[in-house]
């Protein structure tokens, strides 16, 4: 950041601890500030602003990244970890998104809404996938379809679908 301090990211996907994987920033920090709340610069991280410890984010934090991106919300030993919110602005070839909710390890983990332009699941969340009882909306007019149920590994299980066919429920 200056000429007082550097630090490195390094991101991989592998697993962490208690057994999730997934992409993970590693924040390597060296500074001889004391102070908190400056921003920093980094490689596809175009800045952070927040608290640190122990050379790390940790609490309250935001971070933007070079594609617009940005996670708002609790940080722990460098990694998405508490409430927060992710977005992702509409953009050439990407829709514009939200995941807002509970973050462990730097994935959705527990209750959490994710949303896009056109689709919405509101609902549980494990290591990044939904997981548990929620709910999935279309939002476009023309193809208003809602599943309601259990979800296991990012995939509806057992639940009803509501469309403009009828109701299943299976």
């Amino acid at each position: 950041p200056d000429a007082d301090g550097y630090f490195t990211v390094d991101e991989t996907t592998r697993e962490v601890d208690d057994g999730y994987i997934g992409r993970v920033l590693t924040w390597s920090v060296i500074l001889t500030l004391d102070e908190h709340m400056i921003p920093y610069y980094w490689n596809n991280v175009l800045a952070y602003e927040g608290e640190f410890n122990l050379g790390k984010p940790d609490g309250e934090g935001a971070i933007t990244f070079t594609d617009e991106c940005k996670f708002t919300g609790q940080f722990k030993n460098g990694k998405w970890h508490g409430q927060g919110t992710w977005t992702r602005p509409q953009s050439e070839g990407a829709v514009a998104e939200e995941a807002s909710g509970y973050w462990k390890h730097g994935l959705m983990d527990g209750q959490g809404t994710w949303k896009d332009t056109s689709d919405e699941y509101v609902g549980n969340w494990k290591t990044g996938l939904r997981w548990g009882h929620g709910t999935f909306s279309t939002c476009e007019e023309e193809d208003l379809t809602k599943f309601t149920g259990e979800w296991e590994d990012g995939f509806p299980k057992r639940g009803v679908i509501t469309s403009a066919e009828g109701v299943y429920e299976g």
